[in-house]
């Protein structure tokens, strides 16, 4: 194979998909992609929900690369938009490709995003069983494969930079935050085992300051410090302050990161596990 393809896969639940406003989109980021970047793609596949999962009847459904860029562009084939009720939002991915550009501005960057908001990590995720109507076969065999494929026929050699694992939030109940740990540390395993290229880094992202107030939602933040600090090629990212850097803007729900919030969190996942900067 030829030239390396860099990839940058975002997973997880409705903070993955990104539930920032679109109308609040901070202007860096809108001027940045005002001038159109040509090296920026992102798989997109039509899929329908069922509940918090994703309906299997649309796993096949087909998928290509589009252009990363505001808004959704069918005849352009660009796209980065979510919408949730109605509702346009963003997410972390526009500026983490941002940030990628800045920092290597020849080196073009293929995102592939599976995330559904609400989404358990075992009842809809499937992470600790073979369920082929599950997520976890789905973002697999029905994402990541056909996205590979896609990128292996251009003759380019895939390789996974980062996998951003930003989900939890669902679990911080009595009958699912004490298995967080044991179903995270699956969720590792898999990742580095059956995505045919192991991730240089998986990035847990943790839950805002908003779980402190819980003991479901303290259990399920300390199994992600837990497995992070356990896992070979993981680390956590946290959002609530508690590394020293401000925690991530919210919205007014307080679960959901607000526009600055989601900005600041895709660069955050740039530079994650590269030194802090002052």
């Amino acid at each position: 194979m030829g030239k390396t393809a860099e990839i940058f896969i975002l997973i997880g639940q409705s903070n993955a998909d990104g539930r920032a406003a679109m109308a609040e989109l901070p202007a860096d980021i809108a001027a940045f992609y005002a001038a159109e970047p040509g090296n920026l793609r992102i798989y997109h596949k039509e899929t329908v929900r069922r509940g918090c999962g994703v309906d299997p009847a649309s796993f096949n459904t087909q998928g290509a690369w589009w252009r990363l860029g505001p808004g959704h562009d069918a005849a352009r084939r660009m796209t980065n938009q979510v919408v949730d009720n109605g509702n346009v939002h963003f997410g972390c991915e526009l500026s983490y490709a941002q940030a990628h550009a800045e920092a290597q501005p020849d080196t073009p960057l293929w995102i592939v995003k599976a995330a559904v908001g609400g989404s358990f990590i075992e009842n809809d995720w499937g992470i600790t069983n073979a369920d082929p109507d599950k997520m976890w076969t789905w973002f697999r065999d029905h994402v990541y494969a056909p996205a590979r494929a896609a990128i292996v026929a251009q003759g380019l050699t895939p390789r996974i930079g980062k996998v951003f694992w930003m989900q939890g939030e669902s679990d911080t109940n009595p009958q699912d935050a004490p298995l967080y740990e044991a179903r995270l540390r699956m969720l590792v395993e898999r990742l580095n085992t059956e995505l045919a290229e192991k991730p240089e880094l998986i990035v847990l992202g943790g839950l805002s300051a908003t779980y402190n107030a819980t003991a479901h939602g303290r259990m399920v933040k300390a199994a992600q410090k837990a497995v992070a600090a356990s896992c070979v090629n993981t680390i956590l990212l946290p959002t609530d302050g508690s590394d020293g850097r401000p925690a991530l803007e919210l919205r007014d729900d307080r679960i959901h990161y607000g526009a600055q919030g989601m900005r600041d969190m895709g660069r955050r996942v740039y530079e994650a596990g590269q030194p802090l900067r002052p």
